[in-house]
């Protein structure tokens, strides 16, 4: 934490109690840790459990021009490998389209692709 020079030691401001574990409520180790969550309905996105109780999944955008099948299929693997449940894709134009059945094949993680020209290219799938 911060220490400024003439700082009494003391509590920090604003510190809940600590929470020793999980079943017991009042007790926190690194309150700042703490996530509370609203409740929601699961879905299934592939294989990844999103919403409810399921844990926090992480998902990322791709940047590489869909149509560039090799730089996304690549840039998808380097997320995979750092962690990522979900990756999105655009899917701007026909090529991208075209280009996103090799994509999914190559993935090991579900990929969400959006559309922007016309809602008959939009493709949720793993």
């Amino acid at each position: 934490m911060f220490k400024s020079a003439g700082a009494a030691p003391g509590p920090r401001p604003f510190s809940r109690p600590l929470r020793l574990n999980r079943k017991d409520p009042e007790m926190s180790v690194r309150p700042y840790r703490d996530i509370s969550r609203r409740k929601s309905r699961q879905i299934r996105v592939g294989s990844v459990l999103v919403g409810g109780d399921a844990p926090i999944s992480v998902q990322t955008m791709t940047n590489t021009l869909t149509a560039d099948a090799a730089a996304t299929i690549e840039q998808i693997r380097l997320v995979e490998e750092a962690g990522a449940d979900i990756v999105r894709v655009s899917c701007p134009d026909e090529e991208s389209t075209a280009a996103l059945p090799q994509i999914v094949r190559a993935a090991k993680i579900p990929i969400v692709a959006g559309s922007f020209e016309t809602a008959e290219n939009a493709v949720f799938r793993h």
